[in-house]
């Protein structure tokens, strides 16, 4: 049996933050005075499930990794790839018989916006 005196108290979990809660947060983060004293608790309250703790770690994380991002340590995405997949389809490359190239409109009159109303 283990010693209950001896014994180390539980280490929390590693906490996982959706994409959804990480968006939030760096909202949340935007609007508020990060300076303030109570700014954790603030933010705290829209994060019924986290622990103070939790959301303080959360941030310094966020602050390391924007850090590595301004000093050049994080790689930015090769977007060239994306652009040239893109490209291929806009210019129809594989596209499906029948399909017939989208025209760019041609602006309402006032006359035309004042018969629809």
């Amino acid at each position: 049996m283990e010693n209950f005196f001896t014994s180390s108290p539980p280490q929390p979990k590693a906490t996982v933050w959706t994409f959804e809660e990480n968006d939030m947060f760096e909202n949340f983060i935007s609007e508020f005075n990060i300076t303030s004293a109570d700014v954790f608790e603030r933010i705290g309250f829209r994060f019924p499930g986290k622990t103070m703790d939790q959301i303080k770690e959360h941030y310094r994380t966020l602050v390391e990794d924007v850090e590595n991002i301004e000093l050049g340590l994080v790689p930015l995405p090769d977007y060239k790839d994306i652009d040239s997949e893109i490209n291929k389809s806009a210019i129809g490359v594989e596209r499906k018989p029948g399909y017939q190239h989208r025209r760019k409109g041609v602006p309402w009159s006032k006359e035309e916006h004042e018969f629809v109303f």
